[in-house]
């Protein structure tokens, strides 16, 4: 049967009552997802349209705004409004039916293609009545058809603008708890709390002691061993430390060494002021903020973070209660850049600025690109044990822990995450969703995906309170689709920057305008703590230390008329850090945890050499008669208290103290 058009005229009169709620009616009840009517047609035109109308509650339609498509309009299976002229009290659109017989349609996928019932279909194709012999079968024993469910229809723009401002249930968003915060470090201490400099201070001292104990145990410390000398650090020493780190990102160089050297061109003289070198790597190597450990992977209690897991929550939870969000916020894939050895580096080919690294997804606000919520991939076993997709659990996560779920939240994804499930699951819990949907997701029509469209020129499709906008930008591009709950089907003239005027959608330009607060976070803390480590979770705390930093610096900003730049309010960090006390203190003698009494090893014992031979002593690289057996080098008696024996028969080279 062919298809319906609702040309011009009293379009007010197709308004439906049922079929979409209010603006009044959607505010409660939360997680109630939207329903739908299905549209069954009539064996002919006239029936089809009193049984359409009675069925939805239409009220009176003309018979002259009314008329029968041609056989081509047939084959789209869609309903058009165009011409529209007057206002409409709602924005309220009639849903596209299924008018087939039953029979396939080319442009419907699988999923939506659903038979007719006996009761749907016309009367010659209808099955005859049974006899009288034939007794029917109750209606409990016949299968229940599914019913027919609305597919997508073809709007036309202008469509009246929807109330998604008005809703948002946020008052004054933006920095919380920040009272008495005037300088920058002021804003840096909201989140590395005295909570943090301990741990860092407790865990570190823990690792140093049972580090040196296990390698006196193994006989692996050396006399001429750095370890020796070390010296508990303390809450001012950890904090210079880390003024050293961010002052290392703000100055690249090639090396850790290089910032201490004395040459005139490469001389900084605030680290050596600051910090030894000795003192530096000794904290550097020892650094921990975690001793605890995880079982085997697959066994109870495995857990691929517990190196860092304290440190993150409680950067996660500092972040939340600093900061309340805009309206527009965005969930986006991030990179911690490295190549270290670890079973959850990721490669992403096209990452501008870590291609090899570990995986996080990240929760930010559009406006500011404050990052609220961050999340490790650990593999195939993230967030398992739910039957959702995996990226609706992922945006569930993110959005449940940050707690920004029925309050009218405009939230932004990519192609990784967009899904029209996801746009209903989120309706449904009061957050709107706009974002780019791949053409090859299945829950599209087929019609949607293969109508072509010419350059500079824009389609919509509406299913209940999905919409999806199609559009074409330069002939050398690939037609892109956006779905959104929250914008409306209108078309804008814009300007580029080379003064050419074009038409865009409405949903384009906002999805521009507002997603990408991820991207230019990674632009920006790219600048800190750039000191390099083979330790994947030291770059882990690294990368949060960075995003205390951005964070802080977005804060200053709310508070300050002249707020200063980017790298001076770091400095100005670096210099607080480093001022909080006096010198380092050095190692003392009186202070150090272990001493080592300068006595051979076993079987290193220095005699003569068999045959009155002799040897160049590897001290003093004078001949000699005396070499150690076990190590088969020459030493003299005097130079035996500068010499290292080898306490690992194995390693067959020199060491001279």
């Amino acid at each position: 049967m062919s298809d319906l058009v609702c040309k011009s005229g009293n379009v007010r009169q197709l308004l439906l009552d049922n079929e979409f709620p209010t603006d009044s009616d959607r505010d409660e009840p939360c997680l109630t997802p939207p329903t739908s009517t299905p549209i069954h047609p009539g064996p002919s035109t006239s029936a089809a349209i009193s049984r359409f109308s009675s069925s939805l509650g239409l009220r009176e339609v003309n018979s002259s705004d009314i008329e029968v498509a041609s056989a081509s309009d047939s084959e789209d299976g869609i309903f058009s409004i165009h011409e529209v002229s007057g206002q409409c009290e709602d924005d309220l659109y009639i849903p596209l039916a299924n008018f087939s017989t039953g029979s396939r349609d080319k442009y419907k996928p699988d999923d939506e293609y659903k038979p007719l019932s006996r009761a749907m279909q016309s009367p010659s194709t209808a099955a005859p009545p049974p006899s009288p012999s034939v007794q029917p079968s109750s209606p409990a024993a016949e299968p229940q058809l599914p019913p027919v469910q609305p597919l997508w229809l073809r709007l036309y723009p202008p469509e009246r603008p929807r109330q998604v401002k008005s809703k948002f249930k946020v008052t004054g968003p933006g920095p919380r708890h920040t009272e008495g915060c005037s300088k920058p470090i002021d804003f840096f201490y909201l989140f590395m709390t005295d909570f943090v400099w301990n741990l860092m201070v407790q865990e570190t001292n823990n690792y140093a002691q049972r580090h040196i104990d296990s390698l006196r145990a193994t006989g692996r410390l050396r006399p001429s061993s750095r370890r020796l000398s070390w010296v508990n650090v303390t809450v001012e020493e950890i904090k210079k430390f880390w003024a050293l780190l961010i002052s290392m990102g703000i100055t690249k160089k090639m090396t850790v060494e290089s910032y201490w050297s004395t040459q005139p061109s490469q001389f900084m003289p605030f680290f050596s002021k600051t910090m030894t070198l000795h003192r530096f790597q000794q904290i550097l190597g020892m650094f921990h903020v975690s001793n605890h450990k995880s079982p085997n992977k697959g066994q109870p209690g495995y857990d691929p973070w517990v190196k860092v897991h304290d440190f993150i929550d409680h950067m996660n939870n500092a972040f939340r209660s600093h900061f309340v969000p805009s309206q527009e916020i965005c969930i986006d894939e991030s990179r911690i850049g490295m190549k270290n050895h670890c079973a959850f580096i990721q490669y992403m080919a096209n990452t501008r600025h870590a291609r090899f690294g570990i995986k996080k997804f990240e929760l930010c606000d559009c406006a500011t690109g404050y990052v609220m919520q961050s999340a490790l991939y650990s593999g195939k076993d993230f967030l398992e044990g739910a039957s959702d997709p995996f990226t609706q659990k992922v945006v569930n996560d993110l959005m449940t822990t940050a707690g920004l779920y029925c309050k009218y939240y405009h939230l932004f994804t990519n192609n990784f995450y967009t899904e029209a499930p996801l746009a209903n699951f989120l309706l449904a819990r009061k957050t709107f969703l706009t974002g780019i949907i791949s053409k090859e997701s299945r829950f599209i029509s087929n019609l949607v995906k293969e109508s072509n469209i010419p350059v500079g020129k824009s389609v919509y499709f509406r299913k209940n309170e999905v919409l999806i906008v199609k559009y074409r930008q330069h002939k050398k591009r690939k037609p892109v689709m956006l779905i959104t709950t929250a914008y409306h089907a209108e078309d804008q003239v814009v300007v580029s920057h080379s003064g050419k005027r074009r038409i865009k959608p409405v949903v384009i330009s906002g999805y521009d305008q507002h997603m990408g607060g991820v991207d230019s976070k990674d632009k920006t803390i790219d600048l800190t703590c750039g000191c390099k480590t083979k330790w994947y979770w030291k770059k882990i705390v690294y990368n949060f230390v960075d995003m205390a930093l951005l964070n802080a610096y977005i804060l200053y900003r709310y508070h300050s008329q002249k707020p200063m730049r980017r790298w001076e309010f770091m400095n100005d960090i670096v210099d607080s850090l480093v001022s909080v006390a006096g010198p380092v203190p050095g190692p003392q003698c009186d202070t150090l945890l272990y001493q080592c009494p300068l006595l051979l090893p076993p079987n290193h014992n220095l005699q003569s050499l068999p045959g009155g031979n002799n040897r160049k002593c590897a001290v003093c690289e004078k001949k000699t008669t005396i070499w150690c057996a076990e190590c088969k080098i020459g030493v003299h008696y005097k130079c035996q208290d500068k010499f290292e024996h080898f306490l690992r028969p194995e390693q067959r080279r020199r060491r001279v103290a």
